[in-house]
């Protein structure tokens, strides 16, 4: 199959000739950018010297510098795996965004230019054990409703359970239990656990009514704002 197409990172007009499309992604559970960098200037380009601001959840390269496979000249285009780490000490707890803003120096012309990188949180989940009910039951009850965040998602195209756990466990966001919603005809929830790698753990809702291709996620955890990054990030997966 067709890789899928990467999203513009750099326009040529940014970068000074150098341009880079690209998205993050795991590959062999490693956190990483998958990228295509191409160049339009008159300077061959071998490696770019790559720094991020603080962040949301404390990611950084894991080296400073991208060597690329090959030296990339006008009119030509590589493609190259950027590996990612998280540490503590570039945490910005104010942040509360899924951007990464980052800046690149081109090693060959000391040209510097910035960008931002959206973060697809769903590569930060680790993969842990499922919660036991009862454990979830009782941290449910722990977070107060205050914080909590939910949306609707309409028009899934499936709200078969077997294809909801599919696409969020394939990401370490682990199913739970499902049950029917006393006193609710047609209504069942279900219930799924999760943890970044920065341990920053969520406890999530979804709400179905039978005959109705609709869900509401709901999702819980101490910090309301980070949740609400969990909450969108849950929704798209299973839209």
């Amino acid at each position: 199959p067709a890789a899928p197409s990467r999203p513009s990172l750099v326009t040529a007009e940014v970068g000074h000739g150098v341009f880079i499309n690209g998205m993050m992604t795991k590959q062999g559970g490693q956190l990483c950018l998958d990228l295509e960098v191409g160049n339009q200037s008159s300077t061959p380009v071998q490696a770019l010297a790559v720094q991020f601001n603080k962040n949301c959840f404390g990611l950084a390269p894991s080296n400073a510098t991208m060597s690329l496979p090959t030296a990339v000249s006008n009119g030509s285009t590589t493609t190259t795996t950027f590996n990612l780490g998280a540490t503590p000490a570039m945490v910005n707890a104010q942040d509360t965004t899924l951007k990464l803003q980052a800046a690149i120096k081109n090693t060959a012309t000391n040209q510097v230019f910035y960008f931002t990188i959206p973060i697809l949180m769903e590569y930060l989940m680790t993969a842990t054990p499922a919660m036991d009910v009862q454990a979830l039951v009782a941290a449910w009850k722990s977070i107060d409703d205050s914080l909590e965040v939910s949306q609707v998602v309409n028009d899934l195209p499936s709200v078969e359970l077997s294809a909801i756990q599919s696409k969020l466990g394939a990401h370490n966001i682990a199913f739970v239990a499902q049950r029917d919603v006393p006193g609710q005809e047609g209504q069942s929830v279900v219930y799924f656990s999760c943890r970044t790698v920065t341990n920053a753990s969520f406890l999530v809702e979804l709400k179905f009514k039978r005959g109705m291709n609709v869900c509401k996620v709901t999702v819980k955890s101490p910090n309301k704002a980070y949740s609400e990054l969990c909450k969108v990030t849950v929704a798209r997966l299973i839209a």
